[in-house]
């Protein structure tokens, strides 16, 4: 078995792998820290510096944080969570509802829990935007058999207004908006002022309450210039619907389902 500095340093690299494989990642990573609760803080701390966009891996260690003394029955627990979530099939429920035939979506950053929904429905077109974190997306997507185009960063505002439907795959969700692939909020504003839906994918973990929320969206801030970012901000009020594991629900009733407890620990600004 692995070092639990090995794991952790494994899971801290991988964070291109989408928010679900974050926090998946991360509980394995942690559960090796049971009895050592200094390294267990050190250890938390250091994947959500690595990980800022990634609020599963914020829900994780505050869940691991707040139950030191039974990590490792928390991570079991923490992972069939993870493991089981339905966001998928639900996604793909709505868009059943919303969307007939031959409609078209405009889908910014990678699917991580839509993609399923794409692939069911043989008759969408998905213009695929060529985002740094969803590069060659629109090839990703014609290998699973969905007809995809690929969509230049510059051609977002373009599609949004020209497709039925937005898309987008939330990294994070907190009181005020969301946070998501670069582009999203164009596509998102765009869409809004041309009346089509804009809808958001947000699994499980997804959802921060309001002081863990401010700890993320504060580390994102201090990562990169907002224009260099992979990851960005999207204000609550240019979304339609967020599809939750619960279903379809309005934003406002959607931030307010959050279940990560406050952890202290990675409230103080991370370094």
């Amino acid at each position: 078995m692995a070092h639990p500095i090995e794991r952790l340093r494994w899971a801290a690299r991988n964070d291109g792998d989408g928010p679900r494989l974050a926090g998946l990642q991360a509980v394995r990573a942690l559960g090796s820290f049971n009895g050592d609760p200094a390294g267990l803080v050190t250890a938390c701390r250091r994947l959500v510096q690595r990980q800022p966009a990634m609020a599963p891996v914020w829900w994780v260690t505050a869940r691991m944080l707040v139950t030191p003394e039974a990590a490792h029955v928390e991570s079991d627990v923490i992972e069939d969570l993870l493991l089981d979530d339905p966001t998928s099939d639900e996604v793909a429920y709505y868009l059943d509802g919303v969307l007939p035939g031959e409609s078209t979506i405009l889908l910014v950053g990678p699917p991580w829990y839509s993609g399923e929904a794409l692939t069911r429905r043989g008759d969408l077109t998905v213009l695929a935007v060529d985002t740094p974190v969803g590069y060659g997306l629109a090839r990703a997507l014609e290998h699973a058999d969905v007809d995809a185009v690929s969509v230049r960063d510059a051609g977002v505002g373009a599609a949004a207004a020209a497709a039925d439907l937005v898309l987008i795959d939330a990294t994070g969700v907190g009181p005020d908006g969301i946070v998501a692939a670069a582009g999203s909020r164009a596509a998102a504003a765009v869409a809004r002022a041309a009346g089509r839906h804009v809808v958001v994918a947000a699994g499980e973990a997804t959802v921060l309450p309001a002081r863990m929320w401010e700890a993320m969206t504060a580390a994102l801030d201090a990562h990169d210039d907002p224009w260099d970012a992979e990851y960005e901000l999207v204000p609550l009020n240019l979304i339609e619907t967020i599809v939750c594991p619960s279903g379809a629900l309005d934003p406002t009733r959607a931030v307010t389902r959050a279940d990560c407890p406050i952890a202290a620990e990675l409230l103080r600004p991370l370094r």
